[in-house]
């Protein structure tokens, strides 16, 4: 039998081994850890920093909003407040109708002051309690318009002292450096801002559970929200350095409290360039300790198993159980992000850059009232324009006017971009919407433009009709007592052509007295259908002779509140501008549509349209598109309708036809 040789390995090879063994394991499982847990800080911080850019871009978001509803408010006030000062600078000013112009116009409190701050005028009625603003007399807050300094200033938004309440206030100067000061109620102002600012912003993204506070502080006060609310309060880190103030830095920190470990990362805010603070935002990193705990748990475990089966089992194990650790952790921060961008009242849109979007949030689909679309594209919601500015150009903030689903919108919109893990260019949008704010503004201008062209409109017309009845007199007077002796006919061909331009001029004048006349509106419940068929008895012969079909469709069921008279001479005004626009065969709607609250007139025809810019123009006074049209009408129309507190538009297309849409209020305003 032949000699084998055998393997022996002793006792201390054997240690050695284990030893080697075990702390290449230990060395591999620690080297792991460490590893897992740069990742997972790295991941942190990326997502940490996505939820900073989203709260900025909206806090961004927030200031404008506010910003934009003062200066609406302080342009009411300012044009308020120079109507009053041309009446008191023309000595027409007293106590009662300051009470008149503070009713009408919903003002808290008129005073006006001598150049001394003694008040003149107010319509604070004897024995009324008076808001004494903040405390300090007038002649603090106005004494540049004393002066002579100023024109006029804007105190802004500020605590009324006794009651705490806000008043929003404005001054201008009139003669002799006296003073008009204005006061709005502006509580309600004040608590729509709260509502939509910045600390209810937090106040909404704090419910997320993956995040416990978010506090934005500066050297002068903190607004802080979450369930740590009161641990941030007692934190005596209260200044900020001013190297912080010039620049947009981010920092991270793990924080320990008595109830749970905290992952807090901080980036400085600034809005339009000024430095507002840093927002901190504190993430729960009880997850991220769990995975910590479960690594070194899983680490151990797999080191025994690998010791046994060997160390290329082991290491394949361990790489298995990491990269599913990681792929837990993502998911979990994925699902805390998108809580985040789902929560925000902001439309937020993701696409890639060939315009395939890739994240909707609940906002958006609201906003643009999309279904849920596979595969969506930024072609499935914005036309071709927009659709090429947003993919091609690069912008931070910008307004858009945009057509969707038939309505117009007025966007702000912010765009930013970011790299995935693939290494592809993704964009953010995050929208909001300034349509109504737009519409109250355009609406507040139109009314002022009615009221300027009423003005003129009754100072032409009393300044003309005067001399014209004169001379129509005077006419009739000449052809009744002078006969002359030569060309008799003549003359009174002559006497009878002065008396016709006489007559139509003084009709003019009066068209021009009925625009400028205020409108009585008397209001009663009206059933519309009973003016529809009115509408159809009048009109039926010229529609027969016209071969015009006029169809109607009410889908309405109830009774409005309305002046019936007026809104009847807002059809017939509309009927015979159709009428005119449609040679000789066409067709007319009427549609009565439900709206909530409002009902609408949508009153469309095929004619000959308008064209788009001449659209701008059609309800101004006097502007008309017919040969022999007087322009009155469609500026009746619109005054009626805005007295009525209702909105009219229209859309036209040259040789397609004409829309007017007419929403009025069901109920009395």
């Amino acid at each position: 039998m032949p000699y084998k040789k055998q393997l022996n390995i002793s006792s201390q090879t054997l240690f050695i081994i284990f030893i080697v063994i075990t702390t290449l394991i230990f060395s591999s499982s620690v080297f792991d850890y460490i590893k897992s847990k740069n990742e997972i800080s790295d991941l942190l911080e990326t997502h940490a920093k996505a939820f900073l850019s989203t709260l900025k871009s909206a806090s961004n978001n927030a200031r404008l909003s506010d910003e934009m509803i003062e200066k609406s408010i302080e342009k009411r006030l300012l044009n308020n407040a120079n109507f009053i000062k041309n009446l008191y600078n023309d000595g027409k000013i007293d106590n009662g109708l300051l009470n008149k112009i503070a009713d009408e116009n919903n003002l808290f409190r008129i005073n006006i002051y001598d150049k001394n701050g003694k008040r003149l005028f107010s319509n604070d009625a004897p024995g009324k309690q008076r808001g004494r603003g903040s405390g300090n007399p007038p002649r603090l807050y106005m004494q540049d318009i004393f002066n002579g300094k100023k024109k006029s200033v804007v105190i802004g938004l500020r605590s009324s002292g006794w009651n705490r309440n806000y008043r929003f206030v404005v001054a201008v100067a009139a003669n002799d450096n006296s003073a008009i000061s204005l006061n709005l109620e502006a509580s309600e102002l004040q608590q729509f801002k709260k509502n939509i600012g910045i600390e209810a912003l937090f106040s909404e993204v704090v419910k997320s559970p993956a995040i416990e506070y978010i506090v934005l502080q500066n050297d002068e006060n903190r607004i802080t929200v979450g369930s740590l609310a009161n641990y941030i309060k007692n934190d005596s880190a209260n200044t900020v350095s001013d190297e912080i103030k010039q620049i947009d830095s981010f920092s991270s920190q793990f924080i320990e409290t008595d109830s749970l470990d905290i992952y807090e990362a901080s980036s400085s805010f600034f809005h339009q360039n000024d430095f507002e603070g840093i927002i901190k935002i504190g993430l729960n990193a009880e997850t991220y300790n769990n995975v910590l705990n479960n690594i070194i748990l899983r680490s151990v475990i797999s080191g025994l198993f690998l010791i046994i089966f060997g160390s290329v089992l082991l290491s394949l194990v361990f790489s298995r159980q990491n990269y599913k650790i990681l792929e837990k952790q993502y998911d979990s921060i994925e699902t805390f992000s998108n809580s985040i961008i789902q929560s925000v009242n902001n439309a937020i849109i993701v696409y890639k850059k060939n315009g395939q979007i890739s994240l909707l949030n609940e906002s958006a689909k609201k906003l643009f009232q999309l279904p849920e679309i596979p595969d969506a594209n930024l072609t499935d919601i914005f036309n071709n324009d927009t659709n090429e500015k947003l993919k091609n150009e690069n912008f931070d903030l910008e307004y858009f006017n945009i057509d969707i689903n038939n309505q117009n919108l007025f966007l702000l919109i912010s765009k930013n971009s970011f790299t995935d893990e693939n290494d592809q260019q993704n964009y953010i949008l995050v929208i909001k919407d300034f349509t109504k704010q737009k519409q109250l503004e355009d609406q507040i201008n139109k009314k002022e433009k009615l009221v300027a062209m009423g003005e003129l409109a009754s100072g032409v017309a009393h300044e003309v009709r005067n001399p014209l009845n004169a001379i129509g007199t005077i006419v009739q007077q000449l052809k009744k007592d002078f006969i002359p002796e030569n060309n008799k006919e003549e003359f009174s061909q002559l006497t009878d052509v002065v008396y016709k331009e006489v007559k139509r001029i003084n009709e003019t004048v009066q068209n021009f007295l009925h625009f400028a006349k205020p409108l009585a509106i008397f209001p009663s419940k009206v059933d519309l259908n009973d003016i529809i068929d009115q509408m159809k008895m009048q009109f039926s012969t010229i529609f027969a002779d016209a071969k015009i079909d006029f169809k109607v469709h009410n889908e309405l069921d109830e009774t409005v509140f309305i002046d019936k008279n007026q809104i009847k001479q807002v059809l017939i005004n509309l009927i015979q501008n159709s009428v005119d626009a449609l040679s000789e065969v066409g067709k007319i709607t009427l549609d009565i549509l439900n709206a909530d609250k409002n009902f609408i007139i949508k009153f469309s025809d095929d004619g000959t349209g308008i064209a788009e810019e001449k659209l701008n123009h059609i309800f101004n006074l006097y502007y008309t598109t017919k040969a022999k049209g007087s322009g009155i009408g469609l500026s009746i129309v619109q005054k009626i309708i805005h007295e009525h507190g209702g909105q009219i538009t229209v859309e036209s297309s040259t040789d397609i036809g004409t829309t007017f849409f007419i929403r009025l209020p069901k109920e009395k305003i």
